[in-house]
C-alpha cells in the first residue's frame, strides 16, 4: 500500500465547499472522446493503465470520511458499460456522469464508459472526479489518451513537458507553506480586505427557505456583437478586466435588489501557474471572495478599479486552503456560513469565434438533486462573450419557486451593461433605464 500525502490546498478547499453545498451543484469533469475504428476494450483498458501511470492524481483516494490524508490506490481504471437507457445519447450518458457520486475513499477519481456502434466509431466517456481535476486536466487526459490510442503508431511516449509526480506537488505545497511563512501572511491580508464585508442576504425571498429544495440551470442567448463589443468598451474605458467589469455590474444589481452597500462574489482562482503544473492533473483552482463596496455617488469606472484592486488581492491570496481561512477569520466564515447566506460564484469567459454556443433564447432544465447539509442558497453565474453571440448561464439550488428571481439577475445585468457604457461617468445612484 503507498504511503499517505496530504490533501492539497485546493482539494481540502473544494472538500469545505462540498460539505457546505453538497450533492448537485459540484460536480464531474466529463469528456467524450471518439475512438479510431477497431479499437476494443483491451485497448482502452491498457491505455488507461498507462495514463494513470503519468497521472496518479486519477488513482488516488481519501483517508477517513473527511479526508485529511490521501494516498494512491491499487485498483485499476474500470472500463464499463454505459447503462442502456443512456446508449445511443451522448448528452443523456455525460448529464448522468457529470452527477454521479464517485467513492472516494475506496474508488479511482475516474468512471470510464465504452460504447460499440455498428454503424459508427467506438466512443469513451470519462467522468472525472472534480476533487483531482479541474478543466486543464480534461484537455490534458483526453490529448494523452488519444495519442495512446492512435493506430498510426505515433503513440505518446511522455507527456512533455512531463508533469510534476501528484503526490510530490501536495507534499511540496505543505513545504513550502509551512517555511515561508504563507499561511500567516495571507491571513493577515484576509483580514484587512473583508473588514466591513457583510454576508450576502436578502436576494431571495423571506419566508422561501421552508419550501423544498431543487436545482436548476438557465441559459440566455444572446446572438451578435452587441453585448460582446459593450463589455469590451468598458474594459477599456475601466482599464481593467472582463472578469472585473462583469463583477463590477453584478455588484450594482445585487445592491440594486437587496441594498446591500458592501459584501463580496465569490469566484474560483486558478492555481497552475509553473512549467511542473502545465501537464498535471488535478484541480486548481480554490474559492476566493471578490468583495465590493457600493458608494452611490461613484461613476462605474471608479467602482470598478476599486473592484479590480479587490480582485488582484484574491488572486494574490490563493495558497492557503479555504477551510483554514474560514476558521481564522470571522467575515471570511460568516460570507459562507451565516444563516440565511447566500453564496454567490461568478466565472467569466472571453472566447473566439470558434465558440461554441446554443441557439438564441432562454432555455431552463433541471439541473440535479439538491440536498445540501446546509441552509446555503447557491447561485453560480457564468458569463461566456464572444464576437458572435454572449451566453449568460445560472445555475441555482435552493428553495423551489425562487430561481426565477434569482435568474432575472441575468436580465439586470443585460440592462445595466447597455446603461453605463452609454454613461461610464454618471454617479451609479443616477443610472436609470
Amino acid at each position: 500500500m503507498s504511503s499517505s500525502f496530504p490533501l492539497s490546498t485546493e482539494q481540502r478547499s473544494m472538500m469545505y465547499m462540498d460539505r457546505l453545498l453538497g450533492p448537485g451543484i459540484l460536480h464531474n469533469i466529463t469528456a467524450t472522446l471518439d475512438l479510431p475504428t477497431g479499437t476494443t476494450r483491451a485497448l482502452v483498458v491498457q491505455a488507461l493503465r498507462r495514463l494513470s501511470d503519468w497521472h496518479q492524481g486519477l488513482l488516488a483516494i481519501v483517508d477517513g470520511p473527511n479526508g485529511g490524508t490521501q494516498r494512491i490506490g491499487r485498483r485499476e481504471i474500470e472500463v464499463l458499460d454505459p447503462p442502456a437507457e443512456v446508449l445511443g445519447d451522448s448528452e443523456v450518458q455525460l448529464a448522468r456522469l457529470r452527477h454521479l457520486r464517485l467513492n472516494r475513499n475506496n474508488e479511482p477519481r475516474v468512471r470510464a464508459e465504452f460504447s460499440e456502434s455498428g454503424t459508427g466509431n467506438p466512443q469513451l466517456a470519462l467522468a472525472l472526479d472534480h476533487l483531482t481535476a479541474d478543466g486543464t486536466s480534461r484537455t490534458v487526459v483526453m490529448r494523452d489518451l488519444a495519442a495512446l490510442l492512435d493506430p498510426s503508431g505515433a503513440r505518446l511516449v511522455r507527456p512533455s513537458p512531463i508533469p510534476q509526480p501528484f503526490a510530490d506537488y501536495c507534499r511540496e505545497q505543505e513545504r513550502t507553506m509551512i517555511a515561508e511563512g504563507t499561511r500567516r501572511r495571507e491571513l493577515e491580508r484576509w483580514k484587512r480586505a473583508l473588514d466591513g464585508v457583510a454576508p450576502l442576504t436578502g436576494l431571495t425571498p423571506k419566508g422561501s427557505r421552508n419550501r423544498p429544495l431543487e436545482a436548476r440551470v438557465w441559459q440566455t442567448c444572446l446572438s451578435g456583437r452587441e453585448m460582446y463589443d459593450t463589455l469590451h468598451a468598458l474594459v477599456d474605458s475601466t482599464r481593467t478586466t472582463a472578469f472585473v467589469v462583469a463583477s463590477t455590474l453584478y455588484s450594482l444589481v445585487l445592491w440594486r435588489r437587496t441594498n446591500a452597500q458592501s459584501s463580496a462574489l465569490v469566484t474560483p482562482v486558478p492555481t497552475r501557474s509553473t512549467t511542473l503544473t502545465q501537464n498535471l492533473v488535478a484541480n486548481m483552482a480554490v474559492e476566493r471572495p471578490v468583495p465590493y463596496r457600493i458608494e452611490p455617488a461613484a461613476d462605474f469606472n471608479t467602482l470598478a478599479q476599486s473592484v479590480g484592486n479587490n480582485f488582484l488581492g484574491s488572486m494574490r491570496g490563493s495558497r492557503v486552503a479555504t477551510p483554514d481561512l474560514a476558521e481564522e477569520i470571522d467575515e471570511f466564515r460568516a460570507l459562507f456560513q451565516s444563516p440565511d447566506c447566500e453564496y454567490l460564484q461568478l466565472q467569466v469567459e472571453v472566447a473566439g469565434p470558434d465558440r461554441e454556443l446554443p441557439p438564441p433564447g432562454e432555455q431552463s432544465n433541471p439541473w440535479a438533486p439538491y440536498q445540501p447539509p446546509t441552509d446555503i442558497t447557491c447561485t453560480v453565474l457564468r458569463v461566456i462573450t464572444a464576437p458572435h453571440g454572449t451566453l449568460l448561464t445560472t445555475f441555482y439550488g435552493g428553495p423551489t419557486g425562487v430561481g426565477e428571481t434569482v435568474n432575472a439577475l441575468t436580465r439586470d445585468f443585460v440592462r445595466l451593461a447597455r446603461l453605463v457604457v452609454r454613461n461610464p461617468r454618471t454617479p451609479v445612484w443616477q443610472l436609470t433605464d
